[in-house]
């Protein structure tokens, strides 16, 4: 996909679908939804100033700069789904879905 221009913006667990092909397990990459190229001007939807994606899966720069996310935010991203999928934990500290709902008291 890089090699190819695209950068994907929203690589995260429920993304990735695995398949078992010939006795191996095949991961396939989904949900292009937010994919772009970023080698091409023009051509996107993209707004100046917006972002989308998965926060917990979003490096700095993709925050920062949607429009013009390069390969290296997919990267990150791969690297916080590996994390993830080993410990069941986000590395920044988002809550997961196995942690206790946080307890609020209004007065």
């Amino acid at each position: 996909m890089h090699k190819r221009g695209f950068v994907h913006r929203d690589i995260k667990p429920t993304n990735i679908l695995v398949r078992r092909i010939a006795g191996r397990w095949v991961p396939k990459l989904a949900d292009f939804g937010l994919a772009r190229s970023f080698e091409e001007r023009g051509g996107t939807i993209t707004k100046t100033g917006e972002v989308m994606g998965s926060m917990p899966f979003m490096p700095q720069e993709q925050i920062r700069n949607f429009k013009r996310s390069r390969p290296n935010v997919d990267i990150y991203a791969m690297g916080v789904t590996l994390y993830y999928l080993l410990t069941a934990h986000y590395p920044l500290g988002f809550p997961t879905p196995f942690d206790p709902p946080l307890k609020t008291s209004f007065r």
